[in-house]
């Protein structure tokens, strides 16, 4: 019982709206599950926000798109899975005006102060969606910098060959959907997570995979080949329904199918084909030689 106890003073649900809720904050979310944040700017205070998420805001706010030099436009198009430019909303007025902003998938706003982690963070790819400091840098760590090999952790851990960081200083927000979990690791400390549940963690959390265990597992159990491993010290968060799943789900037609994310129905279709192209082209070939022989069959 002292150990389920401790876990459950660990691992909490993060109440987003409640992250933003104080008399001196400027910011504020609201909404369930498809949230929005509003954010109060003073006169000449700026943001910078990912194109796409605006859903209204004050005429005293003017926009500006940068790409935030080249570094940091490459690294945003081929390793972020985000756009390479980015929105820069501004207030020019003499008030205070508002601007409310919405991930661009149905999702949760995620606040993370950078200030309370090093003023740095890494994230999966597509979760970006706003920052309080419009000279945020984005930037791209190897995948297994801090052990398991840059390979194998490209290739199983979930998140590809490079890990996406963002570096700056004040908020920075990201989307997530269903349940979201955050997590204090102390040293040492390991959780395993599915691959596409994983949203953000500290630079001081290592990132890596294991497997998700036997062959029948693997096939069945409908967490895929692998799960990603996190290990403190550090702070995590979790999403309980990511869109890359929903997505998935969408497109292949069905919801709730045993097996999950299981490759054995798609294995077993090629198998059946296979077998149904050796069936009839070895059959073509018989009845060709066969034809051949009865054309040429001496008198």
């Amino acid at each position: 019982m002292m150990a389920s106890r401790n876990a459950r003073e660990v691992v909490e649900l993060m109440n987003t709206r409640q992250a933003l809720n104080h008399p001196d904050m400027e910011m504020e979310i609201m909404g369930d599950d498809q949230q929005i944040l509003t954010i109060y700017l003073k006169c000449d205070e700026e943001i910078l926000v990912q194109p796409g998420c605006m859903v209204w805001c004050d005429h005293g706010i003017t926009n500006d798109i940068s790409a935030g030099g080249l570094t940091n436009f490459l690294t945003r198009c081929f390793c972020m899975d985000e756009s390479g430019f980015r929105v820069h909303w501004k207030n020019t007025s003499n008030s205070i005006q508002c601007i409310a902003l919405t991930p661009s998938f149905p999702a949760k706003v995620i606040p993370v102060n950078l200030s309370q982690h090093s003023g740095e963070l890494l994230f999966k790819s597509g979760a970006f969606m706003a920052a309080t400091d419009p000279d945020l840098s984005f930037e791209v760590e190897r995948a297994g910098r801090s052990g398991g090999g840059t390979f194998g952790t490209g290739l199983f851990g979930g998140q590809g060959f490079v890990l996406n960081k963002v570096k700056g200083e004040g908020w920075v927000f990201l989307g997530a959907a269903g349940a979201i979990f955050e997590r204090h690791l102390a040293s040492g400390e390991t959780i395993i997570v599915d691959q596409n549940s994983v949203v953000a963690w500290e630079t001081t959390v290592h990132f890596s995979y294991k497997a998700a265990g036997s062959l029948s597992m693997i096939c069945c159990g409908g967490v895929g080949l692998t799960m990603s491993t996190l290990t403190g010290p550090g702070y995590v968060i979790i999403e309980s329904m990511p869109f890359s799943s929903v997505r998935a789900m969408i497109r292949a037609g069905n919801s709730n199918n045993s097996g999950g994310k299981s490759p054995v129905k798609a294995y077993f279709g090629l198998f059946l084909l296979a077998i149904w192209v050796l069936y009839y082209g070895l059959g073509a070939v018989y009845m060709t030689v066969d034809d051949y022989y009865h054309m040429h069959k001496p008198a």
